[in-house]
């Protein structure tokens, strides 16, 4: 009975603290509209004073508090200072009307109604016009009070270089960072824009989940940093690409706090201690910066000061407050002020703060945090009893929430009664576990594991760089699962992989050759766990430069497997034999051998095309070469992303039309190709393209793939469901022999986190879940 008041309690707790948001958000925001009226009040020629009197109050109050502040407490560290940045008042300008519109770089947006403030800025909820799809718009304000003319059209121009980043190797980011879609500066008013996609920055930020719910659990704290963590060591570390095509190595955050930290929804029916949360971050002062006031000193920013104010988050979670009972910020230097909790993490956290050997960067700071050992929190039992405790006032509360939910229960009892057949437990959904280092009962010691040379599978698991800066896959797991290490061994076939699975040589092993509509098929006694999903793309030159002879446009964006094969069997040496433009045909195949088998066996499909196609790609060495037909072009075996330089090469250096095939993961990002949608030989279904537009519908020749990124994506429910006819799975392969360790199972936990999935979806692939 009390296990079950508690959970009312928190129940009750977060509907009001849901409710507490919503509420707060919409007075912020009609309040600057009533104040702006206030304001005009002033008559003209007196506004200007406005600025300097708001400005006198905060600088009494300020002293008042740092003279209060002298008597009574120690002075903190310069390294420990969380530093506060002042904004322009955004009160000075009226809100934008529900219903307006605001044209920019990327589509018209429509205002649907005010979502709240955060910080010195105004949230409205939209759509873009055309589609309908969801964006949050945040105003930035530049009022004449504070910035003269030409100092507004200076930060508009300046605003329009940097109001965006992208990775400068291409790839599409997944750093939890609220990416700007587009950047807008308004020409009729001192206002600016940034459009962001979907809902994720109308989430509540830390500090109001905060304030609704005191000290975060040290797990719920530790999970918060290591996210966060993640995501400061891609931005320190990464080359980015502005808006005005700068290149920077590297940027920082600028004003990390509990209000530029946002917490993703509890999800549905998970009570808050057990829920796993994404943080995003938000408001670089790469942007943001532009609207302080000019008076404002520079700034200098640094990534240890970064970690800094990371450090003041971490303390102000496991304390539950910012400030103490006199109304002063929280000091970590004072003893009193840290909970007795989870002593390695405030050691982690009193080293962010540089109050102890602080942490060289992020990278290190988060090795260290996963590898902490857990401890009990010594408040959950005095939570635990407090719980019970039981005033009239709550009592009462209590009852009614009780009420409220037999009430629902009762409702949804009866609707099931009346047809509804309760859901089996193989249907329920099961929660992923969050992160690669909480998967449990993982075995200790050294595991060995094989991938096919210059497979997909090996470009996952050990390519550096591919998911996190500086480590490939296997060193994420083997950091964060500090009891195993993991050996890649080299095998020579598939056959061979599993002959070795089997008798014990192999503990597990990586492939995209099982699953899905391939013809592989595994032994009884081995499993295959699905990881992620991708595909062969072929690929034709795309150039904007010479579009007289696109490929792409020419053949209508498309290609049959009848044509594949006319042209990989060397039956075709020139594109006008297909309707194409006049040029001569050159054939790559790329050096991965699964991708290979799995061209012949999806593609090419008899043996007589299969052992002719071996022939011309020089596999089969047995045969004479002077068999080739007199037509065929020799086929170029290379690396996949030399194949891709050299396909634009050709075209554009030599006019020659060439075309090849490569894992789509690896080809998406690029844009010196185009991938072609594939039609089937039966003919029965349309063509399925490997790559959509946001809306939904499959990229045509005339996008810009160069300038248009962002405006497309994978076509991840054709891949994930197989109607991409050359998508497959990628598998964790392993033994099902019980007196051998369950690595590979373990294993396939891992990758099936929510940590290992987002790693994959930024690497290019499609997740499983």
């Amino acid at each position: 009975m009390v296990r079950n008041r508690r959970k009312l309690n928190k129940i009750g707790r977060e509907i009001a603290q849901r409710e507490q948001s919503r509420v707060t958000g919409r007075i912020g925001f009609f309040s600057s509209a009533f104040l702006y009226r206030l304001y005009m009040l002033v008559p003209v020629r007196f506004r200007w004073l406005v600025p300097f009197l708001e400005e006198l109050v905060r600088d009494t109050g300020k002293e008042e508090e740092e003279e209060e502040a002298e008597e009574t407490a120690e002075a903190i560290s310069p390294v420990a200072v969380l530093p506060t940045r002042p904004g322009v008042d955004y009160l000075l300008i009226p809100p934008l009307a529900e219903q307006s519109e605001i044209m920019g770089l990327r589509g018209r947006y429509r205002l649907l109604g005010p979502l709240g403030v955060r910080g010195k800025g105004r949230l409205y909820h939209g759509v873009q016009v055309g589609n309908d799809q969801p964006v949050i718009i945040r105003e930035y304000v530049l009022p004449t009070q504070w910035f003269s003319p030409l100092e507004i059209r200076q930060r508009k121009e300046v605003f329009m270089l940097r109001g965006g980043l992208k990775l400068a190797d291409g790839r599409i980011h997944n750093l939890r960072l609220v990416e700007p879609w587009d950047t807008i500066s308004d020409q009729t008013e001192a206002r600016c824009y940034l459009v962001s996609q979907g809902e994720i920055e109308a989430y509540p930020t830390l500090l109001d989940y905060l304030k609704e719910r005191g000290p975060l659990p040290p797990t719920q704290v530790r999970h918060i940093l290591s996210q966060v963590l993640q995501t400061l060591a891609s931005l320190h570390g990464q080359k980015f690409t502005l808006p005005s095509g700068q290149i920077q190595q590297g940027l920082v955050h600028g004003q990390l706090s509990l209000e530029t930290l946002l917490i993703s929804p509890l999800q549905g029916g998970v009570l808050p201690e057990e829920q796993r949360f994404y943080i995003y971050v938000c408001d670089l002062t790469l942007w943001e910066d532009l609207f302080l006031p000019p008076t404002t000193p520079p700034a200098n920013y640094s990534p240890a000061k970064d970690l800094v104010a990371l450090g003041y988050v971490g303390f102000y979670l496991l304390a539950g407050r910012t400030v103490d009972k006199n109304g002063k910020p929280l000091d970590p230097r004072q003893g009193e002020n840290w909970l007795p909790r989870d002593r390695p993490l405030q050691q982690i956290i009193r080293r962010l703060l540089g109050l102890e050997s602080p942490f060289p960067n992020a990278l290190e700071a988060r090795k260290a945090l996963l590898n902490l050992p857990l401890e009990p929190d010594v408040l959950s039992e005095t939570e635990d009893r407090e719980g019970e405790e039981d005033t009239p006032s709550s009592g009462r509360w209590k009852g009614l929430l009780l009420l409220l939910i037999l009430t629902a229960l009762g409702g949804w009892g009866l609707w099931w009664w009346l047809g509804r057949r309760p859901q089996s437990p193989s249907q329920s959904p099961v929660p992923l576990p969050c992160c690669i280092g909480e998967v449990t009962a993982v075995p200790r010691g050294r595991f060995r594991y094989t991938a096919a040379p210059q497979s997909i599978a090996h470009y996952l698991m050990r390519q550096p760089n591919l998911v996190l800066r500086r480590n490939s896959f296997q060193e994420e797991i083997q950091i964060q699962q500090p009891n195993i290490q993991l050996e890649y061994q080299e095998v020579e076939s598939w056959e061979r992989t599993l002959t070795l699975l089997q008798r014990d040589s192999l503990d597990f092993a990586l492939s995209s050759l099982v699953g899905g509509n391939t013809a592989v098929s595994l032994p009884s006694n081995l499993k295959a766990d699905v990881i992620a999903y991708d595909g062969l793309a072929i690929i034709v030159p795309f150039s904007y430069a010479q579009r007289s002879q696109s490929l792409p446009a020419a053949l209508r964006g498309r290609i049959t497997f009848a044509q594949l094969r006319q042209l990989y069997l060397g039956e075709i040496d020139n594109w006008q034999q297909l309707g194409g433009p006049r040029l001569p045909v050159r054939l790559y195949v790329p050096e991965d051998p699964e991708a290979l088998r799995l061209f012949e066996e999806r593609v090419l499909q008899t043996p007589d095309a299969i052992a002719q196609f071996r022939t011309l790609t020089g596999q089969d060495r047995t045969l004479n070469p002077d068999s080739f037909t007199a037509l065929a072009s020799p086929i170029q075996t290379r690396p996949t992303f030399t194949m891709l330089r050299e396909i634009l090469q050709d075209f554009e250096d030599s006019g020659i039309g060439a075309i090849g095939f490569a894992s789509l993961s690896q080809v998406f990002g690029q844009c010196s190709v185009y991938p072609l949608a594939i039609v089937e030989d039966s003919g029965r279904t349309p063509s399925v393209s490997p790559l959509v537009q946001n809306d939904g519908t499959p990229i045509t020749p005339n996008i810009d793939l160069c300038n248009d990124k962002g405006s497309y994506r994978l076509n991840m429910a054709a891949l994930r469901g197989g109607e991409y006819p050359l998508s497959y799975s990628i598998s964790i392969i392993y033994p099902l022999d019980n007196s051998r360790p369950p690595i590979g199972d373990r294993l396939a936990e891992m990758f099936r986190t929510q940590e290992s999935q987002e790693l994959l979806e930024r690497a290019g692939f499609t997740p499983k879940q």
